[in-house]
């Protein structure tokens, strides 16, 4: 079967751009409508002259409204049961209660959009990830060098109106147990990723779409993965400039299967999964060696699954494994089509465990999963698939 046609010639075997703006699909029985009036925000900071500075700006914005502050975790939780804010801006750092723990809590009780202050100092950036796994749907860079108030203040405001009207749930690691889930190093050393065989033709390829919510969903989903599977991963994770090569060092202490950020020209390897760097497409050649390509942006996103599964189905059509995890948006959507016409499987996050349940809606919406539940039943389902009869 030929895979459907697309609307335009893609440019270097992308498919074309599509200008539309991330969202969820109509008819969930979820809450995805902006809240009526103005957007109640909470912001949580302990510096006095950061929660005023970012207070006076937001509040001349006339579709939002500051309906309190707190100066750190605990006087958080206090205000949202008193206040119920649709959005909460809150800092890591603080005394008394941090964010991260603050943030595990409230996202654990009363769930609800969140979105960090955070410098994009190496520290910074581990702990803005760690609030990404725990339910964090979003951050905000505070003002230093090269970054205006202004800045803050605009990116800020954008993303409050840009999730305001998404309803999350918390990551069930987050359900599980109290305390930041730690990452357990591994037991023993384990041999380089150059020591992993490339993909052979009888191989599995499985390409990982993922966005908000993504970092704990692809961290349960690879815990859950049986070792020695005839398998080799790509991860397409929506987020921000310079957290791919934190966010696969993390996932490569999680269990037998090396996680790495992609690099040009290596190739795909048996047992390694390759995290896409933020701000390229990534795509196979025909002998499945890694190109990153500066193409146009796809949903407003580079990377996107949809170039790298258009291209994937392409080279390794039955042999071809979709896993579209939580994330805002329709990415995935046209790349799970042409896995699906190729011969290849897609698999979807259950509505039950994804913190926003929006590109994993839309494809089982479009009748293209064979299969969907939790990220650790889709391992279970991938493995029974891929072992050998």
């Amino acid at each position: 079967m030929s895979p459907p046609p697309l609307s335009a010639s893609p440019p270097e075997g992308l498919p074309p751009p599509r200008q539309e703006r991330r969202g969820h699909p109509s008819g969930s029985n979820r809450a995805e409508e902006r809240p009526s009036g103005r957007v109640r925000v909470l912001t949580v900071d302990d510096s006095p002259l950061v929660r005023l500075a970012l207070e006076r700006h937001l509040r001349d914005a006339p579709d939002i409204q500051v309906v309190g502050h707190a100066c750190h975790g605990l006087e958080m939780l206090q205000r949202v049961q008193e206040l119920n804010p649709d959005v909460v801006v809150l800092d890591v750092e603080m005394p008394e209660m941090d964010g991260l723990t603050a943030l595990q809590r409230l996202m654990a009780t009363a769930p609800r959009p969140v979105i960090m202050l955070s410098y994009l100092t190496a520290p910074g950036s581990a702990a803005t990830l760690s609030a990404l796994e725990l339910g964090a749907l979003d951050f905000v860079t505070k003002p230093g060098p090269g970054i205006t108030l202004a800045d803050t203040v605009r990116t800020l405001a954008a993303k409050i109106r840009e999730y305001a009207r998404v309803a999350v749930r918390p990551p069930q690691d987050v359900l599980a147990a109290p305390g930041v889930p730690p990452l357990e190093p591994q037991a023993a050393p384990r041999p380089p990723i150059e020591a992993h065989p490339p993909l052979a033709e009888t191989d599995f390829l499985v390409v990982v779409a993922s966005s908000t919510g993504g970092p704990s969903a692809l961290a349960s989903f690879l815990r859950a993965l049986p070792p020695g599977l005839p398998i080799a991963g790509i991860v397409i994770q929506h987020i921000p400039e310079r957290f791919a090569r934190i966010l696969a060092a993390r996932l490569d202490r999680l269990g037998p299967y090396r996680v790495a950020e992609a690099q040009p020209d290596v190739p795909v390897r048996q047992g390694v999964f390759l995290v896409a760097p933020t701000g390229t497409h990534l795509v196979l050649t025909e002998d499945s060696r890694v190109q990153l390509v500066h193409g146009p942006f796809v949903h407003n996103m580079c990377p996107a699954a949809d170039v790298t599964l258009h291209n994937a189905a392409q080279h390794h059509g039955p042999r071809l494994i979709a896993v579209v995890l939580s994330g805002m948006g329709r990415d995935g959507l046209e790349g799970a089509r042409w896995v699906r016409a190729c011969g290849g499987m897609v698999l979807v996050q259950n509505e039950a465990t994804s913190v926003v349940y929006g590109m994993p809606r839309y494809v089982r919406q479009a009748g293209l999963a064979d299969f969907e539940g939790s990220p650790e039943a889709l391992a279970a389902f991938l493995a029974r698939k891929v072992r050998p009869s």
